[in-house]
């Protein structure tokens, strides 16, 4: 990359992909590093709920077309390390390079926790998965199971209730936690079961999953629950692992930032999903993109004017 970047994006999830928009129009010269998937966890979502709406992998490329028409560098890499340098930060990446820009965005968002149980890592992709929309035809008449109370794991179980025979959501508390109407939707499914005060003990099976093993909250017995699909969603991990050691982190590692959400660290930024203090809604991931841009860009012209 011959020209340094006014900023570097670190993930192109739907907040990565708007900050980079904004910084577009407002002029600024753009690099964006995404490893994985462009859209990042939206692009699991077959219909958005809300303000936005289609399918999350379609509204990730249209982002993705019109940045890089608007002359955006995309770099399928991953953030390793971010350091200072004299002038700038060095944002190094998983294949041995390194890119220096005086201001970063981080917009790396987050990752499904793992539940961390015998069978979860062996079973991954032959009967564990993460996506309902990409796998649920595949479980046509089958019984599978979803572990989560959130919005994310009610939406998921709705899906999955369209093509499975049953669906046995697993929750540790003893109620959802789930947006009413998302509540009332799966309620429509007269396939759906939820399993209330239970806690997945380990996931079976012999080629595939089998079934999992569950424990009662308040009585401690354990019994076996037979399904052929396992779906976890049981919260975010946020993907901050490499962003440098003096930037202050809260307990679960989240970035801490001021309402600009400019961190302690000058010139580097935090949205969306790695930011502690971010409500999850696919509207603010859109809004705090387009914040982190426009507070970079009067600091990058705040740093000029003093130099």
């Amino acid at each position: 990359m011959s020209t340094q970047p006014d900023v570097v994006v670190i993930g192109a999830g739907i907040t990565g992909l708007h900050a980079t928009q904004h910084a577009l129009s407002l002029g600024l010269r753009v690099t964006q590093l995404e490893s994985l998937i462009y859209g990042g966890l939206v692009t699991n979502v077959n219909a958005l709920d809300g303000e936005l709406s289609g399918a999350g992998v379609e509204l990730a490329a249209g982002l993705m077309q019109k940045n890089r028409h608007a002359g955006a560098t995309f770099a399928s890499q991953a953030a390793t390390k971010i350091q200072a340098t004299a002038n700038a930060w060095r944002v190094s990446t998983d294949n041995g390079k390194s890119i220096d820009s005086p201001c970063v965005i981080i917009a790396s968002g987050a990752r499904l926790k793992r539940l961390d149980v015998p069978g979860e890592a062996e079973f991954e992709e032959n009967g564990v998965s993460h996506c309902a929309d990409c796998d649920g035809p595949f479980y046509k008449g089958q019984d599978v199971v979803v572990i989560g109370g959130g919005d994310a794991a009610v939406q998921e179980a709705a899906v999955l209730a369209e093509f499975a025979h049953t669906v046995h959501l697993i929750h540790r508390g003893g109620q959802l936690r789930a947006k009413a109407h998302l509540i009332a939707q799966l309620n429509t499914h007269s396939n759906v079961q939820i399993h209330f005060h239970q806690h997945v003990q380990a996931i079976s099976g012999s080629a595939s999953v089998e079934s999992v093993r569950l424990i009662d909250q308040h009585s401690g017995q354990a019994r076996s629950l037979a399904c052929t699909g396992v779906f976890p969603y049981i919260g975010l991990t946020p993907n901050s692992d490499f962003v440098p050691a003096e930037l202050k982190r809260d307990a679960q590692s989240h970035v801490i930032t001021d309402t600009t959400l400019q961190t302690n660290c000058p010139g580097i930024f935090a949205a969306g999903a790695v930011r502690a203090g971010f409500n999850g809604l696919l509207t603010d991931a859109v809004r705090e993109g387009q914040t982190a841009a426009l507070a970079a860009r009067d600091w990058l012209q705040q740093r000029r004017s003093t130099t």
